[in-house]
């Protein structure tokens, strides 16, 4: 017994029978690359996640893991199986989307595989609080690798969206919502303070492979995450997008090409990058608003941003004045109300996470949060999502139903 579990141990990698060839490369060799800088920010490759996508002798593979999570009680590796499983359920979606493009049959195999994919990260979520317990010193690395597997699941799916049947565009944008809201719990969790935050999502952009323009890929994917985070982190990620941001410019300064080599390179980047259109809106905003970037490239980035869609300007602006009104709330929160005396709402909550749902069907990390929000607590615990069982709802009173419409805009992905 002792030897077979040796040997399953030490399964070489090469067992599970995988072509090692990176699925994200084109299968039509007719095809134009027209921005190779926006590829190069696009792509995931097995390598990137640790993993391969699975052959017919991934049982062996699953075998191994299975004996290797009963073996340890470590929290941090049990996630980093939970992680690898995932990155191979997008994998497996990835290939039979490419493999069997408008076969109706496959895309419902690969709606499946992005389903597994959203329940493995769930379930890296829930380790959070334990490895927060007994892992502390550890939880700065922790929460790069989580940043780190955010960047490069939300590249995926951004991918995977243009791959598969617009009917399938609702499994895709579920799955990309669901995984923001994880790691956002998951940084609320775990993290020591703010600071930590902030750093380790900026060594997670840093360390990312891709362009000279990898930076704005990866300040458009933090947006989407700084917008699933507790108001009170918010801050955190912003700090470590200006960051980033930073970088960008000094990058775009550094350049060897002329102006107008530049221009050209980043107007057919942002023709192909995918993403939140939004998101990229906005990051464009923040840039022209420096004064960090050669006027030539400012107006370049002025003038991509004038041929945006009136529509995507508009959600934009409603972004920011909601941003604006959340801010003004905050503030009268803690203003003074009268000689000596503190205004009863100006409350300094802590980072614990002891979630509760309140009224408005939102989750709150504790119950300070929601106080200083204005809003009545409907139960203990995470806000249910549909389908699951609202009991504590029933004890508690009743609660309205949750919707399943994702909070980012219902694009179509950009070509």
């Amino acid at each position: 017994m002792s030897i077979m579990l040796m040997a399953l141990l030490a399964l070489p990698v090469f067992a599970q029978d995988e072509t090692g060839a990176t699925s994200s490369a084109t299968t039509d060799n007719t095809e134009v690359v027209v921005s190779q800088e926006a590829t190069q920010d696009e792509i995931v490759t097995e390598e990137d996640l640790g993993v391969t996508t699975p052959g017919r002798f991934h049982f062996l593979k699953r075998i191994q893991r299975a004996v290797q999570r009963a073996m340890t009680t470590d929290p941090i590796k049990e996630a980093q199986f939970d992680i690898d499983e995932a990155h191979e359920e997008l994998l497996t979606a990835r290939k039979i989307a490419e493999e069997n493009p408008g076969d109706e049959q496959a895309s419902q195999k690969a709606q499946e595989a992005i389903a597994k994919f959203e329940q493995k990260i769930s379930d890296v979520k829930d380790r959070a609080q334990e490895i927060k317990d007994k892992k502390a010193g550890q939880s700065g690395t922790f929460l790069e690798k989580i940043a780190d597997m955010q960047i490069k699941q939300q590249k995926m799916l951004d991918n995977l969206e243009g791959k598969l049947p617009e009917q399938a565009f609702e499994k895709v944008q579920l799955a990309r919502e669901r995984a923001l809201e994880h790691a956002s719990e998951i940084f609320t969790k775990v993290a020591e303070n703010k600071e930590q935050i902030t750093e380790r999502i900026n060594a997670a952009m840093e360390n990312q492979q891709g362009s000279e323009f990898k930076d704005f890929k990866n300040m458009e994917i933090m947006e989407r995450l700084r917008e699933h985070m507790p108001d009170e982190t918010k801050a955190a990620v912003e700090q470590a997008q200006n960051q980033a941001r930073e970088r960008f410019e000094e990058k775009i300064k550094q350049s060897q090409d002329s102006n107008k080599e530049q221009n050209a390179k980043f107007e057919k980047y942002m023709q192909n990058i995918k993403g939140d259109a939004v998101g990229q809106l906005k990051i464009l905003q923040d840039i022209t608003q420096g004064d960090n970037v050669s006027s030539q490239f400012s107006a370049q980035l002025e003038k991509i941003r004038e041929q945006m869609p009136e529509g995507i300007k508009a959600e934009l602006d409603q972004k920011n004045e909601k941003a604006l009104e959340n801010l003004k709330m905050r503030l009268e929160d803690t203003e003074i109300v009268g000689p000596g005396g503190e205004n009863p709402n100006a409350v300094a909550c802590t980072l614990e996470y002891d979630p509760v749902c309140g009224s408005d069907e939102k989750t709150y990390s504790n119950a300070c949060h929601a106080q200083r929000a204005g809003v009545k607590i409907s139960y203990k615990g995470e806000c249910k999502k549909d389908g699951e069982q609202k009991t504590q709802s029933r004890q508690n009173g009743p609660a309205g139903q949750p919707s399943n419409t994702p909070s980012s805009p219902n694009l179509p992905p950009k070509r």
